[in-house]
């Protein structure tokens, strides 16, 4: 974009305030990719967010329900003690 307002300022008095606004045309093929990876990604957010509190809920029961030390929980959980903490925090 910098270089298309440098340009633009050779001709356009005000290129530096103008609004641009990119459109970028991709072969069929490549829409297909872009939407793909859009999709993915949203699905691995997605799935993140469902871990983060399936975890948090292992954690609240290890602690809680089963009385196991915070380091003893992130052995079990494969985590760092850090990251119980955290999660211990965060859950409620």
């Amino acid at each position: 974009m910098s270089r298309v307002r440098e340009a633009a300022a050779l001709c356009v008095p005000d290129a530096d305030s103008a609004e641009y606004v990119p459109q970028v045309h991709l072969p069929a093929h490549a829409r297909r990719a872009v939407m793909r990876s859009r999709s993915a990604r949203q699905r691995a957010a997605a799935e993140q967010a469902r871990s983060q509190d399936v975890t948090a809920e292992a954690v609240r029961f290890l602690r809680e329900d089963m009385g196991m030390s915070t380091r003893d929980v992130a052995e079990v959980l494969g985590l760092s003690h850090q990251r119980v903490s955290q999660l211990e925090r965060t859950s409620g």
